[in-house]
């Protein structure tokens, strides 16, 4: 293993040949972990490559929910670079960051290291300075809490009023009534949805909305109407029946916003869920019947008191 360059970022990092293939596998205290293909490492290693767009990409890397280092090749590099789903506004990063502290926290109080070079990119900052100016809000706003050093690692918690602007966070989330599905768009799943997905979602346990966008009349681009649907919803349900990137792709500007994903999949396709790294460490609904289907998102939706009764 030798130490050399982030290809991304441009910081020290170990870059390994990974077994008979010629692609390098990278380990950056920036980017994370991740492999790349030599095609693409040239053109990585190019300055003037993806222009200012490596922030992009550092921060879709940090945030990636994979158990193996995610490929990056020239044909999925434009997917990465993206800016669906990322926080725009200093409240939005603001947020994202206290999200960030609660999911490490093991118990309320618990301390979580954050170092500003290192960690700017988990909540999508151009550099460290940006990510250092909403530490400083968090701090000087006491939503969270920790001994302010010289060095740029140190250990926050959130506080009593950090936890309380999470909850009102997630009850304006949860407010809507509206859930986005998002599945294969052909008529071999027409019956799963009327049956299953829409019966489900709509039923008087449930008492919501389901919103499939191409049944929804609009003037707009589908793509610009799904990134404004989405945050509108209170959960999306993602069925990753044929692996249609589309699914994946809302699914990730959903997880971007902090907002609950549903996983499901007809069972003729479960073996392969096993095979795809963007899903396989999450719980699949696997349903082989609309009516299957939809006893069982009923169920879920239950369990995760996402229905309009509980609130």
């Amino acid at each position: 293993m030798n130490r050399d360059k982030c290809p991304n970022c441009g910081e020290i990092a170990r870059i390994e040949l990974i077994g008979p293939t010629i692609d390098r596998e990278v380990e950056c205290a920036i980017c994370g972990t991740f492999r790349v293909t030599e095609d693409l490492l040239f053109r990585l290693e190019d300055p003037k490559e993806l222009a200012n767009k490596r922030w992009i990409l550092s921060g879709r890397l940090r945030n990636i929910a994979a158990d193996k280092p995610v490929l990056l090749t020239t044909e999925n590099i434009d997917k990465f670079l993206d800016q669906s789903g990322i926080p725009q506004t200093v409240n939005d990063k603001i947020d994202m960051l206290l999200s960030y502290i609660e999911k490490r926290s093991k118990f309320a109080g618990d301390k979580v290291r954050i170092n500003s070079i290192m960690d700017y990119p988990v909540v999508y900052s151009r550099n460290s300075s940006e990510f250092e100016y909403i530490i400083n809000i968090l701090y000087d706003n006491k939503l969270i809490d920790g001994y302010r050093s010289k060095e740029r690692s140190t250990d926050y918690l959130l506080t009593y009023k950090g936890y309380n602007r999470l909850s009102d966070i997630t009850h304006r989330k949860i407010e809507s009534d509206k859930v986005f599905v998002a599945m294969w768009f052909d008529p071999k799943m027409d019956e799963a949805w009327k049956t299953g997905f829409k019966q489900a979602i709509e039923d008087e346990r449930i008492g919501l909305r389901a919103i499939r966008v191409d049944k929804e009349q609009f003037t707009e681009k589908i793509c610009d109407k799904i990134e404004a649907e989405i945050p509108k919803c209170r959960f999306l349900i993602a069925d990753v029946t044929r692996f249609r990137s589309g699914v994946f792709y809302e699914a990730g500007i959903a997880k971007g916003l902090g907002l609950e994903v549903i996983w499901t999949c007809s069972k003729e396709w479960e073996k392969k869920i096993s095979k795809h790294f963007d899903t396989r460490q999450y719980p699949h609904i696997l349903w082989d019947s609309p009516e299957d289907l939809k006893e069982q998102l009923i169920t879920k939706i239950e369990a995760l008191r996402l229905t309009s009764v509980n609130y």
